[in-house]
């Protein structure tokens, strides 16, 4: 194995995956260098704090990689009926849209969100700052869709349109290729993610999975046990034998 010395490191010369190699081991350096200035101020309860969360490290690896089997047949009748809830949002907003716009709307298309909410309702543009390329743009992320609800009466409908078809897209997208091929559904969780202490979770480092702790009541009948009775669907409360 090849040793670079830091010192003695010229970037321009290193190779893709030595230049990787390079930026982690900085990455660590400096991650240590903090802590050793950090770790002597911390008091007897922030330091208890740090030590249990040290020690959840192993337990949270293991959820990681074990994950949640998930019912095959529960999940395939979720998707019909997710994408039958889809369908009458689309002819509800391409209702609305044609009788006022002249045309249907496609509210997964961004651009053709900005061109009715923006340039033919008239509402005034909500920005957000583009880092990469350094000037604002208008958006039609969700917040901004949730600003403008309140703000303007006579498209309320269609901004309601359009949340619901970005919930369910996100929620057929996640029970279509959330699941690994063995079954299981895996989520990264984050000790630290949160200021309360609780842990916190999202889609896993291969972009599968989901955030577990943000699944609404109509969707966790999916999530099953590999031994022992089914789950109760309705109030979803497993037996504390096979918690």
């Amino acid at each position: 194995m090849r040793i670079i010395y830091t010192d003695e490191i010229e970037p321009k010369k290193l190779s893709r995956s030595e230049k990787l190699y390079f930026y982690n081991g900085m990455d660590v350096l400096i991650t240590r260098e903090v802590f050793d200035k950090t770790y002597p101020l911390l008091d007897e309860t922030t330091s208890v704090t740090y030590t249990f969360m040290k020690a959840l490290q192993g337990p949270i690896m293991e959820m990681q990689l074990r994950g949640y089997l998930i019912d095959k047949k529960e999940k395939r009748k979720k998707i019909l009926m997710l994408q039958d809830h889809l369908t009458q949002l689309e002819k509800i907003i391409n209702f609305y849209a044609e009788s006022t716009w002249g045309k249907p709307l496609n509210a997964r298309s961004w651009q053709q969100k900005g061109r009715y909410l923006y340039d033919f309702a008239k509402c005034k543009e909500i920005t957000k700052f583009d880092y990469k390329k350094g000037i604002s743009k208008r958006t039609t992320e969700r917040a901004a869709i949730e600003k403008l609800s309140e703000k303007y009466l006579k498209i309320r409908p269609v901004c309601l349109c359009i949340l619901g078809i970005m919930d369910l897209s996100k929620r057929l997208g996640t029970l279509k290729s959330g699941v690994d091929s063995d079954g299981y559904m895996r989520a990264s969780f984050m000790i630290a993610g949160t200021e309360t202490g609780r842990l916190s979770s999202k889609k896993n480092i291969f972009n599968r999975g989901s955030n577990f702790q943000n699944r609404g009541s109509n969707l966790r009948s999916i999530f099953t046990v590999m031994d022992g009775p089914i789950p109760d669907r309705d109030k979803y409360n497993i037996p504390e034998q096979y918690r």
